[in-house]
Order: C-alpha cells, then structure tokens, then sequence
C-alpha cells in the first residue's frame, strides 16, 4: 500500500489495496517460505521416526542327522527392534528350502522374548545337504536359512522280529507276516532303512516285497503267499552293504493241505496239516516217529 496521506476514504480505496482475509493455511505457507528464505529447512521436511524389526538365527543351525531322523536342536530365531528390544507376536513360517525333508509346526508366533522356534525339522532321504528357511515379512534379514547334513544309516545287525516258522495252507498268505528289526552298533534303532523280502523256495509270492523300516527300526513285508505244494518254504529279508550281522534273515514256513482220508491211512515222520477231519470207518494210524502239525481244527467222528 502506498505510504502517505489517504487521499480519499478507506471505502473508497481500489480494489488492488482492499483488505482480505487470510486464512490459516495461508498464514503457515507465508511462514515457511520466510523461514526458506532465512536458511531454514521450510515445512516439507520432517524426520520419520525409525521403526524397524531385524531377525537373526538362534539356534539349530550347521546340524547334522541321520537321513528321515530329525535334527537334535529345533531350528529357532529372534526378532528385535531398532534398539534391539525383543519383538512378540511376529508371525514367521519355517520351510523347508532343499533336501526333501519336512516339517512340523511351520507356522510359530514370536514370543515375549522375541524368540519362534519350528516344532521338528526332518532331513529328507538322501544323505547330503538339508536347508530350512525361516521368514516373517516386512522383518531386515528375512528369510534366514538353517543348513544341515543328512548321514547314511550304517546298519550292523538285522534280527527276524515275526513271523518265522509258521504253517499255513498252501496258496494262502500266512498268518503273521514276517518283519526284520535293524539296529545300529550301539543297537539303536534304525529308521529309514530298506529292506527286500524275496521268494527263496517253495514257490510261493510277496506283495510289497521292498519295505522301510520304521522308527523303531522294523520292516514288515505286506504278505507272504505259500507256494501250490504242501512242503516248506522259505523267505529272505535283505539289506544292501556289508558287514551286516544276520543279513539276509531267512524265514520258513510250512505250506499244508487238510487232512481228510477216505479210507485207513497211516502217518509217519513229520506231517503238516491246515487241519485234520477223519470221517467215521476210517481209522488213522501213526507210527511211533510221527510228529503231526496241524494248523488249524482237528474233527475225528
């Protein structure tokens, strides 16, 4: 506005000198464009308060493991703030990244200390490298990852645990099948080990001939058919390596027929039968070696 007297009335003043009202944000940019033009930073700087989460491995990692056993120490991390103060209830998903395995418990929550540990890590079948891998998203350093080596089981010993000398009828499976336990030098149980069972004579049959053995060390076979004729049969259980105590475990069994003469007959030596029914006029006779087997029931009218 021009200094110096008014020339005329304040209502009469032109329109480019009227007063007007300034609103407040107006006020606040006319301030940071004095403080600009000061040396100062102006208003669109701010300072963004630092909030991250870090997570670092615990526990559980560089392990090994005998191949489909789980690794002693389960795999753990910890997520920490920005002045490294334990973060809880962080969602994190462990997985396994190679070496075929598997886990239990993918999903954990970090507790009060911070800490999420996987329920079980299980190394896959194959003797060799093993990686899991932990991640929680939007945390600095996720994905972690655990390594772990799987080693080949080194059987010592197989024993026959069921199923030997059993007597069935003939083209039938037998009752128990037959099943091998194998153990270590300590005589731990061996998991995760095959074994082949195989016709050895006799003629007869297997259905799933290769098995793994278990946790507590044991492989059954799914059955064992007798051969066509009454006489013995036997069954191997096999392990590949050498130097295995009782490998191949061998197993026998007595195929049979039923015992129902129609006129006198006489028995001798060993004689097996599924079951005996001697009708009424016929008379059995056994001479004084016999030793008579018989599987099931026994009818004499």
């Amino acid at each position: 506005m021009p200094s110096g007297p008014l020339r005329q009335p304040l209502t009469a003043i032109e329109p480019r000198y009227q007063m007007r009202s300034i609103s407040p944000s107006t006020v606040v940019r006319l301030v940071c464009v004095a403080l600009v033009s000061s040396g100062g930073s102006g208003c669109g700087s701010t300072t963004t308060p630092t909030n991250t989460q870090t997570m670092a491995k615990v526990a559980g990692d560089l392990q090994n493991a005998t191949v489909g056993t789980a690794v002693t120490t389960k795999p753990s991390i910890k997520i920490t703030d920005q002045n490294n103060a334990a973060v809880s209830g962080v969602s994190v998903t462990f997985a396994v990244a190679s070496g075929g395995g598997s886990v239990t418990g993918a999903s954990a929550t970090t507790g009060s200390d911070g800490v999420a540990t996987v329920s079980n890590w299980i190394l896959g079948p194959t003797a060799g490298a093993n990686t899991l891998s932990a991640s929680a998203p939007g945390v600095t350093g996720s994905p972690v990852t655990f390594a772990a080596t799987g080693t080949a089981v080194t059987p010592a010993i197989v024993t026959k645990q069921a199923g030997d000398n059993q007597t069935g009828a003939t083209s039938t499976p037998v009752a128990i099948a037959p099943a091998v336990k194998v153990v270590d030098g300590s005589n731990a149980a061996l998991a995760g080990v095959t074994v082949t069972f195989a016709v050895a004579s006799g003629g007869g049959s297997v259905t799933g001939g290769t098995a793994t053995t278990n946790a507590s060390g044991i492989a059954t076979v799914g059955a064992w058919t007798l051969g066509p004729a009454a006489g013995t049969n036997t069954l191997t259980a096999t392990l590949s390596g050498s130097g295995i105590t009782g490998n191949p475990a061998t197993f026998t069994a007595t195929a049979a027929t039923g015992l129902s003469p129609t006129a006198d007959t006489t028995l001798s030596g060993t004689q097996n039968f599924t079951s005996v029914n001697i009708p009424v006029g016929v008379t059995v006779t056994m001479t004084a070696d016999v030793v008579l087997n018989v599987a099931g029931a026994v009818t004499i009218a």
